[in-house]
């Protein structure tokens, strides 16, 4: 895995997508008759295969905390504006994602992400069985065991996660005043409620409105306000 660099002398944005709802389908409801089904329209066995709601929706109810799990479409919308910013095609991001069970991705800024929902579930199932999707040369996506916690403080600059609980902010002007700064920003990759570890790991929590807004939203806010940061922005 390719680790955050925090030596840049340029700035740059790290983006963590924390607690994210991406996962395999856990063992307790491989043999559910949905999920075998599912598994059998695939041909793969259940294990290799991603927890989504819309098509394990009657088997995940016995799950612990089952209507927040099952919603990979979200990171899935977040990666694809994230990679399409002009931030990323400007070498000044980096991505991570930080799943359910405590597992950091890592996203290349070259990585072609598939827009087609189903062609990314099994983009990220071949990651989650083989641990490295790369080429000869780069190292696309990689995954690893490690504890959002642990992550967090690989990073010597100061990090932010996004909360409605936070201190109010201009994402704008937070990033002005950061202009030579490597930003460490977190975002929830979650369809609903609030987060349940990470507000406890980052240095700050900062909120970006009043109202609750989706992961895409917010990833969107964060993306527009760090580029317009740019005195001298020009279009690629």
């Amino acid at each position: 895995m390719s680790f955050p660099n925090d030596q840049k002398n340029q700035k740059m944005l790290t983006l963590i997508f924390v607690e994210t709802e991406l996962e395999t389908i856990p063992l307790s409801i491989q043999q559910h008759s949905q999920v075998k089904a599912y598994a059998e329209k695939r041909r793969r066995p259940a294990a290799h295969l991603i927890l989504d709601a819309t098509y394990h929706y009657h088997s995940m109810r016995k799950l612990p905390d089952w209507k927040r799990r099952g919603r990979p479409d979200i990171i899935h919308r977040c990666l694809l504006l994230a990679l399409d910013s002009w931030a990323n095609h400007q070498g000044l991001l980096d991505i991570y994602i930080h799943t359910r069970n405590d597992e950091i991705i890592h996203v290349d800024p070259l990585v072609r992400l598939p827009k087609h929902y189903h062609r990314f579930l099994g983009l990220f199932e071949q990651l989650f069985e083989q641990k490295t999707i790369s080429s000869e040369s780069t190292t696309f996506l990689s995954i690893e065991k490690q504890t959002l916690d642990s992550f967090v403080k690989t990073f010597s600059q100061p990090s932010f996660l996004l909360s409605e609980q936070g201190k109010p902010c201009r994402l704008i002007d937070f990033f002005h005043e950061k202009i030579h700064s490597h930003c460490i920003i977190g975002i929830g990759a979650f369809p609903h409620g609030d987060f349940q570890k990470a507000n406890r790991y980052f240095d700050e929590c900062l909120s970006v409105g009043s109202i609750s807004y989706s992961a895409s939203t917010v990833t969107a806010k964060a993306l527009f306000s760090f580029e317009e940061s740019f005195e001298h922005k020009t279009d690629v």
